[in-house]
């Protein structure tokens, strides 16, 4: 099967090459062309034939005019023929030639009728002038193309018949209607070549006008007839003949055009084509070996176009193998990143048996980073065995600075807090710490709370990070309204304070970073706090693991296929309550 019955069963559309194209093209214009030519020349030449006929009839009555009108005796012949048969004899005699069908009635009775020329020649009769009018007629006729020459006289509305050597002797005196194309010409006058159609035929005729002697009025009329379907023939015939040479022409012209468009352009394009296909297919493709060779010697844009795409698989050859190196260093940075990512993961703390089954709080956090690795984290750990520490913190940036930055100051706020002191403390020496050796000048916010087991107590401190959602005995999530001070890292100088919070059974906190409220869907509408406090308070979910999955379930509804653009950190703890029961006190709790 080749490709054109492959493509029609396979439903493509039906390709047709550039050599046929080009092909039918060149055809088309060769025949467009000779038919034109052709059309002119018909055109033309069928002018030129009917202006040849119509002079050859002119000058034919032309020439029997002169003759009539030079000569006395041949003006008189017409003259006398005219008198002898406008008479009553003659016309009783024509109606019984006529009614007997019997022309030799008539030739006998112009046997017995003197000549026009009289005592001059008595040997003479009418006949005999007759024969001579029609002898001369018949010379005159040879030397032209004629279907007929005949002379006739114009009487009022009807024209009578006087010399016609074509027709027998019961012609002679017979009465026509005049044709209509003659009727705006005074009777006897000169008419040009007029074609016309009648009972005679498809004719034309060209009249000239016999005068009478001495007085010079218009006596009769010299007609020749052409026939045109003589001209009609010379048409066809001319018209076969161009044809034939057209056609003759116009092969050889095709099968020389298609020889050097075929070696000129459709050859060098299939090599073309052939060398780009092979650039581009195979286990060698888009290399230096497979690109179009510099044959291509025409100086012409076939050659400036091989050239061009000789130009252009250098690039991309060029372009490949850079981006073959680029994707082998990006997969490379992507491995590296992969596993940056995995040992932050594993740097942030695991709820092992020490947290996940103490007996006076339950821990639940999560971090999901918008990159392989993120800027956001979180931290929990004893301080010693009745105070727990809990971190939040929020990277400037994104990306491996953000999580080189993040680390740094996740180390430094453990290792600090790990040697004591209050929150406030604790951040304010992290803070000198970060401003010492900051070039990028990249900052953090942390939430920093420290429970005390025993009473329930929470000290915290919040540097420029998002306010804690606190749940108390109504069992409604608030946003609390804590202090905040300036983010680590951006000013040395920069003091921080204390707040305190006492968690009673049952209370729960919720801290998390601007990830989850800033969260966008596609129309870039943010989720906002108070879905956040919405999905929080939703029936059912009360353990920190359930309101962590509810939280993410509610923002992944809401962003829908919108690409998450930051990190997304929770941290949530529960009061169990200690052995002496306490009240709470959520004085700075909205109400």
């Amino acid at each position: 099967m080749d490709t054109r019955t492959a493509a029609r069963t396979n439903g493509r559309p039906r390709r047709f090459s550039l050599r046929f194209k080009l092909n039918l093209v060149i055809v088309n214009a060769v025949l467009l062309s000779s038919l034109c030519v052709l059309s002119l020349a018909f055109y033309a030449h069928c002018r030129q034939i009917d202006r040849i006929f119509y002079d050859e009839a002119e000058r034919a009555a032309l020439n029997v005019s002169k003759l009539l009108n030079s000569f006395a005796e041949d003006n008189a012949v017409v003259v006398n023929l005219w008198n002898a048969i406008d008479t009553d004899e003659f016309r009783s005699l024509r109606e019984r030639a006529v009614r007997e069908d019997d022309p030799g009635l008539i030739e006998d009775w112009m046997k017995s009728r003197a000549s026009a020329r009289g005592s001059a020649a008595p040997e003479r009769s009418l006949m005999d002038d007759y024969e001579y009018c029609c002898e001369s007629l018949l010379s005159i006729e040879e030397c032209f193309p004629l279907a007929n020459l005949y002379i006739q006289r114009d009487v009022g509305e009807l024209t009578w018949n006087l010399i016609d050597p074509e027709e027998s002797f019961l012609n002679i005196g017979s009465v026509e209607i005049p044709i209509d194309e003659f009727q705006e010409y005074e009777a006897n006058a000169r008419i040009p070549a007029t074609v016309y159609r009648s009972e005679y035929g498809w004719l034309c005729t060209a009249c000239e006008t016999v005068y009478r002697f001495p007085t010079d009025e218009p006596f009769a009329i010299i007609s020749a007839d052409i026939d045109m379907n003589d001209i009609a023939h010379e048409r066809v015939l001319f018209l076969l003949n161009c044809v034939i040479l057209i056609l003759l022409a116009t092969t050889a012209a095709i099968f020389i055009n298609l020889f050097f468009v075929r070696r000129i352009a459709v050859d060098p394009l299939c090599r073309l084509q052939k060398n780009v296909s092979g650039f581009t297919s195979g286990e060698n493709a888009y290399t230096a070996e497979n690109m179009v060779k510099p044959d291509f010697r025409s100086r012409d844009e076939i050659g400036e176009l091989s050239q061009e795409i000789r130009n252009m698989q250098e690039r991309i050859v060029d372009y490949t193998r850079d981006l073959e190196r680029v994707t082998a260093e990006r997969e490379h940075i992507r491995t590296e990143l992969d596993l940056a990512g995995q040992i932050q993961r594993n740097a942030l703390p695991v709820l092992g048996a020490e947290f996940s089954g103490h007996s006076r709080f339950t821990l639940g956090a999560s971090m999901t980073p918008a990159r392989e690795v993120g800027g956001d984290f979180y931290d929990f750990f004893f301080t010693d065995e009745n105070h727990l520490a809990l971190v939040i913190a929020d990277v400037s940036g994104k990306g491996v600075p953000a999580a080189l930055f993040m680390m740094s100051a996740k180390n430094r706020i453990s290792s600090r807090a790990l040697g004591g002191g209050t929150p406030a403390e604790i951040l304010t020496d992290v803070n000198l710490q970060l401003c010492k050796r900051n070039p990028t000048h990249m900052f953090v916010t942390v939430w920093l709370g420290i429970l005390d087991l025993r009473t329930g107590l929470l000290t915290a401190c919040n540097a420029g990070h998002e306010e804690p959602a606190l749940r108390g005995a109504d069992s409604v999530f608030r946003l609390y309204h804590d202090k905040h001070g300036f983010v680590l890292g951006g000013m040395k100088r920069s003091r921080y304070t204390d707040y305190e919070l006492r968690l009673a059974p049952g209370d729960t906190l919720f801290v998390y970073t601007d990830g989850v409220t800033e969260a966008s869907d596609e129309e870039q509408r943010f989720y906002g706090t108070d879905r956040l406090l919405a999905a929080l308070n939703a029936p059912g979910p009360s353990d920190p693991d359930e309101l962590l999955a509810a939280v993410r379930q509610s923002i992944q509804d809401f962003a829908g296929p919108a690409e998450q653009a930051d990190d997304l950190t929770m941290l949530c703890i529960r009061s169990r309550g200690t052995d002496a029961q306490y009240n709470t006190d959520n004085a700075n709790i909205e109400s």
